[in-house]
């Protein structure tokens, strides 16, 4: 059905039950991905500081 679709150009193929339909992420989705990360390992660094911190005492 796809490499019909390819070939001939005809309309947008009929989407069925179980399809898959991939959108790929623009620029803001990569910021919003490297801030999470970033976040993340603040707070493991956070963590592991007050942990280091307690054991000093």
């Amino acid at each position: 059905m796809l490499k019909k679709f390819i070939e001939d150009g005809e309309p947008s193929p009929i989407l069925l039950p179980g399809d898959t339909v991939v959108v790929p992420g623009g620029s803001i989705d990569v910021i919003k991905d490297i801030l999470a990360i970033l976040r993340d390992i603040g707070l493991a660094a956070g963590g592991i500081a007050a942990i280091i911190s307690v054991f000093r005492r």
